[in-house]
């Protein structure tokens, strides 16, 4: 009877660690399944985070290069002035891939295509779903057809908006500074009704694909914001829309004005030195010989015409204001050995910045830069160095920077618009204080003839870039 017993205990027993085996297994198994979605999750995320990653790299990269492209054109483009940005690819028949078109759409009308990678010295960037960049730029930035100035006053064309429509990463129009000037699209994977197969005009061997925008670029027709459209009016505002909803999966990078200009700056600075070089080279042909070192008058800050080389006019006891190309009054008074009266711009013996070396050497390089920028140049002079001043020079009243110092003439660039400054109008151009800042500003009209002037870092309230021109006619930054 024990033994009974004994053996349906044992059995019972093994059953239950049967049952327990089993369980074990059960959980087991139940780990490897729930371990293997959590690592398939992971996997997608690390995926999809790899295909951000790649895309915000390609963006990045051709970020930089359309920068470079604009900051170096003018050394690229023989006769050009530096900051156009290249036409889009759209395809042709006698060009390579990745080609910029010749020229894009009528003036001042922005252009919408391919990021035209091979013209821009890229290998073809492509997002993380193996798609090729697409790009649009301002009708003013674009290198073809040019619009007429080109500097820190050009906006760009372009608003962009965030994903949900109504936050502002670029504009509004009505903050015109504020406007991208290009856009780079990521376009990532196919949505709504794109179709992306071979183009039966244009083979796309790197990219693959095809030229409709439509196809690549999407349609939010919530918002109202379709990126595959470009305005087609001249100097017409787009919208575009970036980031990640129902309807949209482009990314974006916005490029600005500031971030052309800034990459512009060692450029800008270069011509500051040089002007400042020519309007010393002008004391050098005076009639009294070297001894006899006097500077010219500057020109009136208020001008009909900012565009016009031949309104920034030298003016009789003007000590301070815009800096002079036409110099014919101050040749004529002191005498001078080359200046002297004469019509603009036929004439050859009248201007330091002609669109040769005639009137300073080695100035041929630089007339394209000066042609656009010179709105933003002032020009400060010495008591002493007046056209009007006994020969020779000396330094009984001359200018100080910070304080310090002895210089016959100060030449002034005036930086971007800071907070309460802006260029929009003639008004606004005829305003000192839309330019300048600290001393440089408060001087004027320079009255004495020696003033002390101003330099320092770039900050959020001043950004003027000085050279000065010591008594000896010779050029450097005024410390």
């Amino acid at each position: 009877m024990r033994c009974a017993v004994v053996g349906s205990a044992g059995r019972s027993l093994h059953g239950r660690l049967q049952q327990g085996a089993a369980l074990l297994v059960l959980l087991a198994i139940l780990l490897i399944g729930a371990t293997y979605v959590l690592l398939t999750a992971l996997n997608r995320a690390n995926m999809a985070l790899a295909r951000e990653q790649r895309t915000a790299d390609a963006l990045a990269q051709a970020k930089a290069a359309v920068i470079a492209y604009a900051a170096t054109y003018g050394h690229t483009h023989a006769g050009q002035t530096h900051g156009f940005l290249p036409c889009p690819d759209r395809g042709s028949a006698v060009m390579p891939e990745g080609s910029e078109q010749g020229t894009c759409n009528s003036t001042d009308v922005s252009a919408l295509g391919r990021l035209p990678w091979r013209s821009l010295g890229l290998p073809p960037p492509k997002d993380g779903s193996e798609e090729c960049l697409w790009y649009a730029v301002s009708g003013r930035y674009k290198s073809n057809p040019k619009t007429a100035v080109l500097n820190w006053d050009t906006n760009g064309q372009f608003e962009v908006v965030a994903a949900d429509g109504a936050t502002y990463l670029a504009g509004p129009s009505t903050s015109p500074d504020s406007l991208a000037v290009a856009v780079i699209f990521a376009p990532q994977a196919i949505s709504g009704g794109q179709s992306r197969g071979p183009d039966a005009t244009f083979a796309t061997p790197a990219c693959g694909g095809n030229y409709t925008a439509a196809n690549y670029l999407d349609n939010d027709t919530v918002a109202g914001v379709n990126n595959a459209v470009v305005s087609t009016v001249a100097n017409g505002i787009t919208r575009f829309i970036a980031g990640s909803n129902p309807r949209v999966n482009d990314r974006i990078a916005i490029i600005t004005k500031d971030e052309i200009y800034n990459a512009m700056m060692p450029a800008l600075r270069q011509l500051t030195e040089k002007t400042a070089q020519c309007v010393a080279y002008f004391g050098t042909l005076n009639a009294g010989g070297a001894a006899d070192k006097r500077l010219p008058w500057g020109s009136p800050v208020s001008l009909p015409d900012y565009t016009d080389d031949c309104q920034y006019n030298d003016q009789d006891d003007t000590l301070s204001g815009r800096l002079s190309n036409l110099v014919g009054t101050s040749g004529t008074q002191i005498p001078s050995t080359y200046f002297a009266s004469g019509a603009c711009p036929a004439a050859t013996n009248n201007q330091l910045f002609k669109s040769d070396s005639s009137g300073c050497p080695g100035w041929t390089t630089y007339y394209p830069l000066w042609s656009h920028w010179k709105s933003f140049l002032f020009l400060a002079l010495a008591d002493d160095f007046k056209p009007s001043a006994s020969a020779p020079s000396n330094c009984g009243d001359c200018l100080e920077v910070n304080g310090a110092g002895n210089y016959a003439g100060i030449v002034m660039f005036a930086g971007k618009t800071l907070s309460g400054q802006t260029h929009a109008t003639n008004s606004d151009k005829a305003s000192l204080a839309n330019y300048l800042e600290g001393r440089n500003l408060t001087n004027h009209p320079n009255s004495g003839g020696d003033s002390n002037y101003q330099t320092g870092p770039a900050t959020a309230s001043f950004n003027d870039v000085l050279y000065c021109v010591a008594p000896d006619l010779s050029v450097a930054p005024c410390p």
